[in-house]
């Protein structure tokens, strides 16, 4: 069953576009919107956006806080413009806008920033706009289609995709993976503390690849960390790959 939650509004800023109607299906109407919803220790979060940033915080407050920053084609539209926290079932609380007439148009964005005290595992996906998560724990599926990624501190498996952008992924020193980080045009950067463990592979069609801090070195681009036969890949089509082991 799925429970649609209560969202507190703690702020509202909306700043119209200096001139009447829309420019050409131009998103000129921008605003921000702040709310708050219960938090429930240990339950993953679910965001998605048709386009636009996600960032996730986590901090020391109660409570989960979403703000939400809007660019529409009209003012209507952009005092229509809502969001919808959902808790299913599994605990997972679902965060995504819900744009009036159907859908969000032409150039209309929506960025998230969350801040929670806690999140055990993220499912992030944008179609345009970078992704950035830190402090999280458990599995994390970050996905954009033009945009980076950035996943720090993290704690548990990664998976992170993006068509055009940069990748940096820097796990927990008691995390011990796996990742999975693919990009088409971007550089990636990816640190691993002294706990990560498998077979740590990386690929490149135009770059430099390195692997510093290891106690052994890469044999074609593939390196064995501690015992674990589990695979790690990391793969960019034109970019640099630099992997290190955290001191």
């Amino acid at each position: 069953m799925l429970t649609r939650l209560c969202l507190t509004s703690t702020a509202i800023c909306i700043v119209a576009a200096p001139m009447g109607g829309c420019l050409n299906g131009y998103a000129t109407f921008r605003g921000t919107k702040t709310s708050a919803v219960a938090h429930v220790a240990g339950s993953p979060l679910d965001v998605d956006t048709e386009n636009g940033s996600i960032t996730i915080v986590t901090s020391s407050r109660p409570d989960v806080q979403i703000e939400s920053r809007f660019a529409a084609v009209s003012a209507e539209r952009l005092a229509a413009v809502t969001v919808e926290a959902i808790r299913k079932p599994d605990g997972t609380l679902s965060v995504h806008a819900l744009w009036p007439d159907g859908g969000a148009k032409g150039n209309e964005e929506c960025s998230f920033t969350i801040t929670l005290p806690d999140a055990k595992g993220l499912t992030l996906k944008t179609s345009n706009g970078a992704i950035k998560a830190s402090g999280a724990t458990g599995s994390v599926n970050a996905q954009t289609s033009n945009g980076s990624v950035a996943l720090l501190n993290h704690v548990g498996e990664v998976h992170a995709h993006t068509s055009n952008g940069s990748v940096e992924v820097a796990l927990a020193d008691d995390s011990s993976g796996p990742v999975e980080i693919q990009t088409s045009n971007g550089s990636v950067s990816l640190e691993v503390g002294k706990l990560f463990s498998g077979s740590l592979s990386a690929s490149t069609s135009n770059g430099k690849i390195s692997f510093e801090g290891f106690d052994a070195a890469a044999a074609n681009n593939t390196l064995q960390v501690g015992a674990s036969t589990t695979p790690s890949k990391v793969k960019t089509s034109n970019g640099r790959v630099t992997i290190r082991r955290r001191k």
